[in-house]
């Protein structure tokens, strides 16, 4: 029903609660457990001990399943649905601990595949140069995205991507 002119409009404020407590709505005083501080911390510095053996983990698994994929395995939605498993996996880690060249890397691939050909050469050399290059990253610990072996590496993608669409 339209308003006319002699109708006062009421503005709603609603109150987020989620704002209350997490501490960011004004003269909220917000206390945090130091025993909760101190759990998240060990629970951070006992996954950032395992961080290597879990990318490792991670990364053999891809290619193995990779290498299951691009020889017609019986298998393939199987292989394939692991794939995308391990893949975000690796992309969630990547984000924990700050690896933005690795997560660039396994972004793009997750992108890659959301369109593409199994049975085309050029999408197999794509996704291998991915792999190739999240592998690169991860064996020389490349960490910061604008370091001239990052750079070199997202160079060497690129070319793979532009000659094989």
């Amino acid at each position: 029903m339209p308003l006319n002119s002699t109708q006062e409009i009421m503005i709603i404020h609603p109150v987020n609660r989620l704002k209350e407590k997490v501490g960011s709505e004004k003269n909220i005083d917000i206390y945090i457990d130091p025993k909760n501080i101190k759990a998240a911390n060990e629970t951070l510095q006992k996954t950032s001990a395992l961080k290597e053996k879990e990318i490792d983990h991670i990364i053999i698994n891809l290619f193995s399943l990779w290498d299951k994929l691009k020889n017609n395995n019986k298998n393939r939605n199987h292989c394939s649905t692991l794939f995308y498993i391990y893949l975000n996996r690796l992309d969630d880690l990547s984000l924990l601990f700050s690896m933005a060249i690795i997560r660039k890397f396994t972004q793009s691939l997750k992108e890659f595949l959301e369109d593409y050909d199994l049975d085309k050469n050029a999408h197999r050399i794509i996704i291998q140069a991915h792999l190739d290059v999240i592998n690169l990253s991860h064996e020389s610990k490349i960490q910061d995205i604008n370091s001239r072996d990052a750079k070199e590496l997202q160079t060497i993608l690129g070319v793979a991507m532009k000659k094989n669409r």
